[in-house]
């Protein structure tokens, strides 16, 4: 299991990386004069932030496990002791960043698109700070939302009741894994 999950993040990593280079190869070499300026500018951005995310969600190794009550989340360098709850939680919301920014950040693109095709005004610096600010104060919020409740380690106990219970014979969830987690409330009930 462990090796096929190094093979699926380095995969992941090489790729992400290798496509997003290429692409903006291709923005380079396929630019011309009439093309907006700031608009291009988006265009690195996106893939220049995208080649930061593969680097980092491939060496964090980002798993969630949902257990019974619990939903627990680790990073796998920081999933052995001795290992800090902020410095965890920390990694793990600028990951939700990165993950939820890629996703954001091609709807600020359509906006931009918008903006040249369909108004008198165009795509200008002003406009630009302001898509690019939207969507990080988006997606800032959305990681901040998401990693709060994950803001302690999870007993040992539950880890290892939930090995137990499921039978998991894994290299990546141990006894002596590390991860944070947080109780699953139903408010329906």
């Amino acid at each position: 299991m462990g090796t096929l999950d190094n093979v699926f993040y380095s995969t992941n990593g090489v790729f992400g990386c290798l496509l997003n280079i290429l692409a903006i190869s291709l923005v380079v070499k396929k630019r011309n004069e009439s093309q907006n300026k700031y608009y291009t500018f988006m265009l690195f951005f996106q893939f220049g932030m995208a080649i930061i995310s593969s680097f980092v969600l491939g060496y964090l190794k980002f798993h969630v496990y949902v257990f019974d009550d619990y939903i627990v989340v680790f990073l796998r360098p920081l999933s052995h002791p001795p290992s800090n709850d902020f410095l965890h939680t920390s990694l793990f919301g600028f990951s939700l960043f990165l993950i939820y920014f890629n996703i954001t950040i091609p709807t600020g693109l359509i906006a931009a698109r918008f903006y040249i095709v369909c108004t008198n005004i165009g795509f200008n610096r002003n406009s630009t700070i302001k898509v690019l600010g939207f969507c990080i104060t988006l997606t800032i919020l959305q990681a901040i939302c998401v990693s709060f409740p994950f803001n302690e380690h999870v007993s040992p106990d539950i880890i290892n009741n939930a090995i137990k219970k499921y039978d998991i014979g894994s290299d990546i969830m141990t006894e002596s894994t590390v991860a944070l987690g947080c109780k699953i409330v139903c408010f329906l009930q």
